[in-house]
């Protein structure tokens, strides 16, 4: 009985706290991949947006310490709604690449909500990722 249980509790946690992948076309380039993270995170789905931005060896570092759901929890409670206005501001600003091309900077508008001057992607395995 406690196995079903138990069963049935992870059955649940998997539909709960599953995500649907941002596809590798979209990771691969960074024009579309901005408005799909805007629109992830109006949409508060933080696991998703978690996984297509964090890089692999760091997501699996947080992750192997931190359940998924938890990770998106508390990223959502105050970085998601900073992340969504940054990422807002980049509306049509084109970034400054590397000569690799593997790093793409943007420059961002003075705000105290979000005192950093700029924000970095980087290609891994071609796909982007937020460096800072």
């Amino acid at each position: 009985m406690k196995s079903l249980i138990r069963s049935a509790v992870a059955l649940v946690a998997a539909f709960t706290f599953s995500f649907a992948a941002v596809p590798d076309d979209v990771r691969q380039d960074l024009a579309k991949l901005v408005p799909e993270i805007v629109r992830l995170l109006e949409a508060k789905e933080y696991a998703a947006v978690l996984d297509a931005l964090v890089p692999p060896a760091d997501f699996k570092k947080i992750t192997a310490e931190t359940p998924i759901a938890e990770f998106a929890k508390e990223f959502g409670k105050e970085k998601a709604g900073q992340l969504l206005e940054v990422l807002k501001s980049l509306t049509d600003k084109k970034p400054k690449l590397s000569d690799d091309g593997n790093t793409a900077t943007f420059d961002l508008p003075e705000n105290p909500a979000f005192p950093k001057k700029a924000i970095t992607f980087t290609k891994i395995e071609g796909r982007w990722f937020i460096q800072n």
